[in-house]
């Protein structure tokens, strides 16, 4: 019997660590030398954002190091989003630096998303997929500002929030 498990347990190990390497939807080959190369890789980048967004952190995780170059390269060439951090974004994120990539890539995704929206209504995206990888775990720590605005999401008030600080200059 003992001969059987640890066989099937060694197979089990290598497809789970194989399927996680494969996870991350990070394009193999890519260019962003033209305007066009950047709107080529809009598809790309919404995948590896949704996928920053809904895999917890963990440390020293490269996979993730790697979707996140690729994403912020294209954030830093593309016309289509412009990113402005205000201050409160940097003070959410002091205790956890990965909530200030989660903030712009939520901004960013609502900016691609409703190219309409106000720019209160992009930071609300921001403060809101920072709070859901916040609560994904992984290796986050507790931040009682963080818990503060999970409450005031809840009760409805975290959007006068965000519009209250991006107020203060």
């Amino acid at each position: 019997m003992k001969k059987i498990i640890i066989p099937a347990l060694a197979a089990l190990i290598l497809i789970s660590v194989n399927s996680h390497a494969q996870n991350a939807p990070l394009p193999k080959n890519y260019s962003f030398k033209t305007d066009q190369d950047y709107k080529d890789n809009v598809g790309d980048v919404t995948k590896c954002m949704n996928w920053l967004l809904k895999t917890p952190v963990k440390t020293d995780d490269a996979e993730r190091k790697e979707v996140s170059a690729y994403v912020l390269m294209w954030m830093t060439g593309t016309n289509d989003v412009s990113v402005t951090v205000f201050g409160y974004v940097t003070d959410l994120s002091k205790k956890n630096p990965d909530l200030l990539f989660a903030w712009m890539c939520g901004y960013a995704l609502n900016v691609l998303n409703n190219p309409k929206a106000s720019d209160a209504e992009n930071n609300l995206s921001g403060v809101r997929a920072a709070i859901s990888l916040y609560q994904l775990g992984g290796d986050i720590k507790k931040d009682k500002k963080l818990e503060e605005l999970i409450e005031k999401d809840k009760s409805g008030a975290l959007e006068a929030w965000v519009k209250e600080q991006m107020a203060v200059k």
